[in-house]
């Protein structure tokens, strides 16, 4: 007898195979409904573009959404669920590549680069409903406040102190070289146009024997010895205008004339602020003209000469304390308005002595504003 073949099963392989291809041919198969469902959708919307959108409904089984054609035997469209308030979204092409920029939140201003200015000069903001202030005029008169045509009539003649003694023209513009009518009273004024190492004893003798006097003082006095300048005022005595570079003023312009003033005014505000000022002032030397006298009496100066001095000045012709005191105290009179030179080793030995000899003689030492 013959035996039968046996059949052979099928392999594992063979098996997945058909079962991959089964899965191939429905997935195509699906995709194809899907793409003839989009078309017809959107050739509805190109035919009915009026149409009011249909908002799907969700379906109790799946997670799709079936909306029925109302009139058209076509394919039903499938689309995936979206929440009622956002429309079904449509294929957009994709943008054209754009150079990237950094995102910002919406609230946020995106900030944009401005160029750097060009330096200038800052100034002090002020309000736009405030209006700009008005510089209050608290030391020295400008130069605009000098009546050129007043100047034009005046002498300009260059004289020294010598020939002030005997001329009221001085006193008529402003200017004082003696205290008529008061007996018996001397006015100490001395001046500083650099420091010799003699202001403190000079200080001392002064605030011991109690007298107040006047030290017309340079701009350069005024920087280098600060100190000596606070304690002058300290102890009650007042600073004076000897000009700023001790020139011969009557020789120089106006706006020359005014500046050397202006400047020390500004030193001596530097020390005791913008209310303080200086209200007499000495030419260097005396020397003057009454255009000179007229110029300080517009800026609130009055110019104070001398009715009794020597030539104590000079570092090489230092006599000696007996010497000083025996020229000052020969020459006392009533209203004497009395110059000495601080830079004299000559007048700081002898200075205690001519106050305590002019006592004796029954005068007062009073300052120069009393």
């Amino acid at each position: 007898m013959k035996r039968r073949a046996k059949k052979k099963k099928p392999s594992k392989g063979y098996i997945l195979l058909l079962f991959a291809l089964m899965i191939i041919t429905l997935t195509a198969a699906a995709a194809v409904h899907i793409l003839k469902n989009i078309n017809g959708e959107v050739t509805d919307n190109s035919q009915n573009p009026a149409a009011t959108p249909t908002h799907a409904t969700p379906s109790s089984d799946n997670n799709e959404t079936h909306t029925p054609p109302a009139d058209i035997h076509e394919p039903v469209i499938t689309v995936t669920s979206v929440p009622t308030s956002t429309p079904v979204p449509r294929p957009v092409p994709a943008p054209t590549p754009a150079i990237t920029e950094p995102t910002f939140p919406t609230d946020t201003p995106i900030p944009v680069s401005t160029p750097t200015p060009a330096p200038i000069t800052t100034e002090t903001a002020i309000p736009a409903n405030t209006p700009t202030p008005v510089p209050v005029q608290t030391s020295l008169p400008i130069i605009q406040r000098i009546d050129e045509t007043k100047l034009a009539e005046l002498d300009k003649t260059v004289r020294g102190w010598s020939w002030a003694y005997p001329y009221k023209e001085v006193e008529k513009h402003g200017g004082i070289y003696k205290k008529n009518g008061h007996e018996k009273v001397i006015y100490l004024t001395m001046d500083a146009g650099y420091e010799n190492g003699h202001m403190p004893k000079i200080l001392d003798v002064l605030k011991e024997k109690n007298v107040r006097t006047i030290f017309f003082v340079t701009g350069s006095y005024i920087r280098k010895n600060p100190d000596l300048v606070r304690r002058m005022v300290e102890e009650d005595h007042l600073v004076g205008n000897h000009t700023n570079t001790h020139p011969d003023m009557a020789k120089e312009p106006v706006e020359r004339f005014i500046e050397e003033l202006v400047i020390v005014e500004k030193e001596y505000e530097k020390l005791f602020g913008s209310d303080s000022r200086m209200f007499y002032y000495r030419p260097p030397g005396g020397v003057f003209s009454i255009r000179d006298i007229y110029i300080a009496s517009q800026m609130g100066y009055e110019t104070v000469f001398w009715s009794f001095a020597y030539k104590d000045w000079d570092d090489s012709l230092q006599l000696g304390e007996d010497y000083a005191h025996d020229t000052v105290v020969g020459g006392l009179h009533d209203g004497m308005i009395l110059l000495l030179h601080t830079t004299s080793k000559d007048n700081a030995e002898a200075l205690g002595r001519i106050i305590d000899s002019a006592r004796a003689s029954g005068y007062e030492f009073r300052r120069i504003d009393e």
